[in-house]
């Protein structure tokens, strides 16, 4: 992509992705840009309200793949997702099986399996506001 080319900055490219309803009756699902404080979309797929043109998990690593094509190898890559996204394990898995890391939002509701544990409920690891886990 010549976008991520074009680029002057050496740090980790920060790819947003994110869901917007447009009016009533349609969805766009993009991958963008973080950069100097705005989103530049590089990927996006539009459809129908309700209408998804393949499943949320395939939708967000077709338009990944897409925009990994103009990245170079060994460039340091972070996907952020909001909540909703972000609480799939499925896409954190293709996130990392791309090499790639990522920052999630996540609901109080969410459980993680650490290690060869039980699930926990992420509630009981970050238990007030601005509270933060990483693992």
């Amino acid at each position: 992509m010549w976008v991520i080319g074009s680029l002057k900055a050496d740090g980790p490219l920060v790819l947003l992705v994110d869901e917007t309803n447009l009016n009533e009756r349609l969805k766009v699902m993009a991958v963008s840009l973080a950069y100097r404080g705005r989103a530049i979309p590089l990927a996006w797929w539009c459809y129908p309200q309700h209408q998804w043109p393949m499943k949320q998990v395939q939708l967000i690593t077709t338009l990944l793949t897409w925009v990994a094509a103009g990245i170079d190898d060994g460039r340091t890559v972070l996907v952020q997702a909001d909540r909703g996204i972000g609480n799939s394990p499925a896409l954190l898995r293709a996130i990392e099986g791309m090499g790639w890391r990522y920052l999630v939002r996540v609901s109080k509701g969410v459980r993680l399996k650490i290690g060869g544990n039980a699930p926990v409920p992420f509630e009981s690891l970050v238990r007030r506001p601005r509270d933060r886990w990483r693992g």
